[in-house]
């Protein structure tokens, strides 16, 4: 498949794209937390110790996870798959949330939560599924961005998450309303190294990963476009009977 010639390709200095892009995700939220706490001196008025500790916490968490990602590439020779457990859904979505529900408020997007309560659990690992989500709210921002920039700030945006079970599995829907994908797009959107973006802001592994990680727990991923604009993003995964 083609995941398994990106897996197969020459790595740079050791370091596989896979990599890269796994631990470019802390390290831009620790750079938005940086120019956060930039903006806020810059201001030349009082800055609240709170805000200042509140971003200072978050750093530090991002921080922790690009070690816990580090640590565990360095295993990576001997470990056939990842080491799955039972984990509640809506767990990762909120992790995703606790990193980038505030910029996302800073760049006027609306965060929508419908996540069903006490829904079954699905054998995964949570620090991969966070990593899925956040993927895909990072790319419906990065739509309604381009929207905005399109069309100014005169409507109003936002992205939902919602969980929910049918059927015997657990279901993650993510919706937004950014500029959208063309039907070439939805094609192409999971083959390695396709990207949307403009050159230097993405690399097209993002989907790819996503996917494989999501294969590995059984789960599905859906992408289709929206009528009204938007895109809307579904994961599946059959859950545990017995824990």
């Amino acid at each position: 498949t083609a995941w398994d010639l990106l897996k197969m390709m020459p790595t740079v200095g050791g370091i596989s794209p896979g990599m890269v892009h796994e631990l470019n995700q802390p390290l831009n939220a620790i750079k938005v937390g940086n120019d956060l706490i930039k903006l806020l001196i810059s201001r030349g008025g009082p800055v609240q110790e709170s805000q200042v500790e509140a971003v200072a916490k978050e750093m530090g968490k991002q921080i922790d996870r690009a070690s816990l990602m580090i640590e565990r590439f360095s295993r990576a020779a001997d470990m056939p798959g990842i080491e799955k457990q039972a984990v509640r859904i809506n767990d990762p979505i909120r992790s995703t949330l606790d990193i980038l529900e505030h910029q996302l408020q800073l760049d006027r997007i609306e965060v929508k939560l419908e996540l069903a309560a006490n829904l079954p659990w699905v054998m995964a690992q949570h620090n991969r599924l966070t990593q899925v989500i956040y993927n895909i709210v990072i790319n419906a921002k990065e739509a309604i961005e381009a929207k905005q920039a399109a069309n100014g700030f005169k409507e109003s945006h936002w992205i939902l998450l919602r969980s929910f079970y049918e059927s015997g599995r657990v279901y993650v829907h993510v919706a937004d309303t950014g500029i959208g994908l063309t039907e070439q797009m939805l094609d192409r959107v999971f083959e390695p190294f396709f990207t949307t973006k403009t050159k230097g802001h993405g690399k097209g592994l993002g989907l790819t990963i996503c996917k494989q990680i999501i294969r590995d727990c059984k789960g599905r991923i859906e992408i289709a476009g929206l009528p009204d604009g938007g895109a809307a993003v579904t994961l599946n995964f059959p859950v545990i009977l017995d824990k």
